[in-house]
């Protein structure tokens, strides 16, 4: 609506108020004013459109000085003023008195206005006061000065009356046409467009000068022709195409697009944040910081916000086409490269400094591309291989770098696998040397090692760490996607995002694995990694993850780590919609197979949902992956038993003996006394014990050292387990789960000479009863090398009140967490059940306690309250243990007792409990000859049979017949409903 509409309705507004107060206007301008609203003290008339900003005040001066009324000068303003820039008011000492408007109370009005006319003289008598543009404009019956002031406001040359005689006074009131009024803002534009562009170029003529006023030999020596040997990569960039990293020229007008759409205006923002920051680029000197540890000392300038500024500045000029914003990028990085001086860095970030520069190099060198000169380029192209990649810089690998591996460790890490490709892809057209090596590394070693792991579907690093690999991974294939590169695992990447938001429970909490720390879900890992699987695999469940994750953008972490707003803005070009809700689209049961072997079972998306993990784990990664084979957790109302432990720094002993070992996690230990030494031997130079992988030994898997290429991982060394038999199912709707079984053989994750065979399998079963939601089975078989080896079931408390053992029974509860409440059943091996954790005498914290010595981690955490030990009685080379859980409510007062169940041929150990009964095999082969047993009480239950070789198998209940289902080599398990009483099995071939 122009301004004039906007008027002539603020005048219709006038009349009918006019009408209201029963006032009439006359031929000589005069009002007539209801007897009640004529008062001694001023009179103030009021029009006022809430719709819009256009508020029109008219008053007089108090009657000392008597001048018309509020209600004469409406009068005049209706005859002679039909378009105006003013509202006339008086001056401030009557103020107090402006609450009576036509019979309203608007004390906020009057103090609005006494604001307004505040800095003026006070015997100044009568004002009108013009809003536009936010500015204000004065006129007065007695300053001609004022007069002028608001004259010059409106522009002298559209203004067309000024002056109208009122009660014989004169008064100064402009009035100014509507086609003139939009000439004049038609001019203003163009002259504030016109001063805003001689500024620009003012601007970038500065800068363009202190770029030639730098010498190229300030950036390094001569530019390299040659990295290292590699393969040939594939496909290469496209030369003379710019931009070429993360984006191309189509994307551009999605990207505008993005910057328009009101569901990304909080990314914007944070993004205009960044483009509007000034820096130039040149840091500060380099000073020492002192941090909590040696580990985390510095001595650097190195400053990520100016950094992101410059990357978001490059960004803008592509959007925009506002030279000033790329001249400003390419200066700025030029001087941070100069001024950039790291000589201490926390161990193994020199090149994630580093590297977060040489990204926002190349992108400069990318983005601004056409703005560049030949000098630019080789200036910028000297400081990335000379300044930033020089010897002096201790890069974790050196440059060319060098034995890293591509399978994990840091070489799957943004420094090698983001920066340096980075770089490599940008420059491609004047150095191709990087691009031959890097690419050529990418096609023959990161390639193929990911179409093999990504076929479980999840990251190998845990939750924790791995999404911040996956991060680094799926930017890569990012990159690499942009540039046309067809990646032939791209298919089993795209699940990856959602795997990771089916491992939380809950709200902020996720089942931990890996190295990490606890159970608070990384809200901006997740965020970053679903936003990036949204944009390359168009899915708007991953982009609804992000929007739900992560409550709104802000500034975005400025490492290289994490996403900034800029890369929001490129990822928000696809235009992909979320969708409204993600766990509508999410999975209730998510199997991850392939070397994994890993089942996360919840019945619902309810908050308060049993959820169980539970892993077997086939191969092993090492690095920040766990000796975590054959271990489970549960989620009811708050993490119930899970992980233990803490990951703080690399290589300590409690990260090593402790967090990644078995012992802090739900799995099976089998004590080797020959491997133990009671006390530490003699101290090294270095104060650290010479036998203290035996002195912390406690019967854990087997350590096995950091993985490096594809090839050494699929050895037999990294091979951990055997899954031999999966099988979940859900409820007739066919969304609400059911039941999920997993079993393995992990045997090759213990020492040899302490194993001979070592088994788990592990059912979660839904009874139907919100009373007592979930039950989960765990049935294991350890034969030892020798009888002597004790063998343990562990079982952590994750809250931090004490575990209640009674008997057979254990329970635990997690009150800061939430509200419910795990019992466990030791049916089969438990004679031993020992709590350990707590605290001793003195306060000391007992939780991560290792043959009796606490083993703290270096920040002394102790939010677990510790673990449950539960052994068979020792003599025995083989063992069988049953155990059986159920979830309720922490108030509820009423108890499940499981029964043990036992074929008539002992191949079958199993339970009965709340109308389910679950029978494993007992047996290191499956089973394949007739079993039967019997259940107690009466009516229908469910049944779930597990260790079963494939074939058709016969069931009878009661000696009547009910079923014939074929098993598969896979599933292994059988499951049917039927009476209690006597059950019968014959597999048929």
């Amino acid at each position: 609506m122009t301004f004039f509409r906007k008027l002539w309705f603020v005048l219709l507004v006038f009349c009918v108020l006019l009408c209201s107060c029963q006032g009439n206007i006359t031929d000589s301008g005069q009002t007539e004013q209801p007897e009640e609203t004529t008062k001694e003290a001023a009179d103030v008339f009021i029009i006022q459109n809430r719709k819009t900003d256009y508020k029109l005040i008219f008053g007089d001066s108090h009657e000392k000085n008597p001048r018309a009324s509020a209600s004469d000068l409406a009068g005049v303003f209706l005859n002679n003023c039909g378009v105006i820039f003013s509202a006339v008011a008086y001056d401030k000492t009557e103020a107090s008195e402006f609450e009576i408007i036509y019979g309203r109370t608007d004390r906020q009005l009057s103090i609005e206005l006494a604001d307004a006319i505040d800095a003026y003289p006070k015997n100044t008598h009568a004002w009108g006061i013009a809003y536009r543009d936010g500015k204000l404009a004065i006129c007065t019956n007695s300053d001609i000065a004022l007069s002028e002031f608001c004259l010059q406001s409106l522009k002298a040359e559209f203004v067309r009356d000024r002056n109208f005689v009122v009660k014989e006074n004169l008064w100064h009131i402009f009035t100014i046409t509507e086609a003139d009024y939009q000439l004049m803002l038609e001019k203003e534009a163009a002259e504030k467009e016109a001063a805003a562009y001689a500024e620009r170029v003012k601007q970038i003529e500065i800068l363009k000068k202190e770029l030639a006023e730098v010498d190229t030999a300030e950036y390094g020596g001569e530019l390299l022709t040659y990295l290292a040997d590699a393969p040939k990569p594939q496909v290469y960039p496209k030369k003379g195409q710019h931009p070429r990293l993360y984006f191309t020229e189509e994307d551009i007008p999605g990207m505008r697009a993005a910057m328009e759409d009101p569901d990304n205006a909080e990314g914007v923002a944070a993004f205009m944040t960044y483009v509007n920051m000034k820096t130039d680029g040149k840091l500060p000197e380099a000073k020492f910081n002192k941090n909590r540890r040696d580990y985390n000392d510095t001595f650097m300038n190195f400053n990520a916000e100016p950094l992101t500024a410059i990357q978001s500045k490059a960004l803008y000029y592509v959007l925009t086409g506002d030279e000033l914003y790329g001249w400003e990028a390419i200066c700025a990085i030029k001087n941070f490269i100069l001024t950039l001086d790291i000589q201490q860095a926390a161990a193994g970030s020199t090149g994630e400094y580093v590297g977060r520069t040489m990204v926002v190099a190349a992108c400069v060198y990318d983005w601004c591309y056409d703005l560049l000169s030949d000098t630019d380029r080789e200036q910028l192209l000297r400081g990335i291989e000379t300044r930033l990649c020089h010897p002096g810089v201790e890069l974790e690998f050196g440059f060319p770098p060098k034995g890293f591996g591509t399978v994990s460790g840091h070489g799957c890490g943004s420094t090698v696998l983001n920066s340096f490709h980075t770089v490599a892809i940008a420059i491609y057209d004047e150095q191709p040397c990087w691009y031959e090596y890097f690419g050529g590394l990418y096609f023959s070693a990161y390639i193929p090692a990911r179409e093999y792991f990504y076929g479980s579907g999840v990251h190998s690093q845990g939750t924790w760490y791995g999404m911040a690999r996956f991060l680094s991974d799926i930017k890569a294939a990012w990159l690499y996607m942009t540039i046309g590169v067809e990646l032939p695992y791209a298919e089993d990447m795209a699940k990856v995002a959602r795997s990771y938001a089916c491992n939380v429970t809950w709200g902020d909490e996720i089942f931990a694995s890996g190295d990490g720390y606890g159970v608070q879900v990384s809200e901006t890992r997740l965020r970053d990694i679903c936003l990036v699987s949204a944009y390359l695999f168009d899915d708007p469940v991953a982009r609804a993850i992000a929007k739900e994750t992560y409550n709104g953008y802000g500034i975005y972490a400025a490492g290289h780590g994490g996403l900034k707003a800029l890369e929001f803005i490129i990822l928000s070009s696809s235009g992909i919609k979320p969708v409204e809700n993600s766990k509508d689209h999410l999975p209730e049961i998510l199997h991850n197979g392939d070397w994994l072997g890993q089942l996360i079972t919840r019945r619902n998306w309810a908050v308060n949902s049993a959820v169980t993990q539970a892993k077997i784990g086939q191969r092993t990664f090492s690095n920040h992956d766990h000796q975590d084979h054959g271990t489970f957790q549960i989620y009811y109302k708050g993490l119930l038993t899970g992980d233990s432990g803490v990951y703080e720094l690399y290589g300590t002993d409690h990260w090593r003996f402790y967090h990644q070992a078995t012992l802090a996690h739900n799995g099976l230990l089998i004590f080797n006394p020959a491997k133990h030494d009671a006390a530490p031997v003699d101290a090294n130079n270095d104060g650290v014990i010479d036998n203290r992988v035996r002195y912390w030994y406690s019967g854990s898997q087997r350590y096995t050292g950091e993985t490096s290429k594809l090839e050494t991982w699929l050895t037999s060394r990294y091979d951990y387990g055997t899954v031999t038999g999966v099988k979940y199912g859900y409820e007739p709707d066919g969304e609400t789960a059911k039941y999920s079984y997993i079993a393995g053989d992990i045997t090759k994750a213990y020492d040899t000479d302490t194993v001979d065979y070592v088994s788990r399998s592990m059912l979660t079963a839904y009874t139907g009863d919100e009373e007592f939601p979930m039950v989960f089975f765990v049935f294991d078989r350890i034969d030892a090398d020798q009888p002597n080896y004790k063998k343990t079931f562990l079982l952590h408390v994750n809250g931090k009140e004490a575990p209640v053992i009674e008997g057979n029974t254990v329970t635990i509860t997690n009150k800061i967490a939430g509200s419910g409440m795990l019992v466990n059943t030791s049916l089969i091996g438990g004679d031993e059940i020992v709590p350990v954790g707590g605290t001793d005498a003195a306060g000391n914290p007992q939780n991560f306690l290792i043959n009796g010595v606490q083993c703290n981690d270096p920040d002394g955490k102790t939010d677990e309250w510790g673990r449950v030990e539960i052994s068979p009685a020792p003599g025995n080379k083989s063992d069988l243990l049953l155990n059986v859980m159920y979830v309720t409510d922490l108030s509820q007062t009423k108890k499940l007792t499981p029964v043990r169940v036992t074929s008539d041929n002992a191949l079958l150990e199993g339970s009965s409990v709340a109308g389910i009964t679950a029978m494993f095999g007992t047996a290191r082969e499956k089973i394949t000859a007739n079993c039967t047993f019997n259940t107690s009480g009466s009516g229908e239950m469910t049944y779930y049979i597990g260790g079963l070789a494939a074939g058709t198998w016969t069931v009878t209940v009661n000696g009547k017949e009910i079923a014939s289902t074929a098993v598969s080599e896979e599933e292994a398990m059988l499951t049917f409903r039927a009476e209690a009483g006597s059950v019968s099995i014959e597999r048929r071939i």
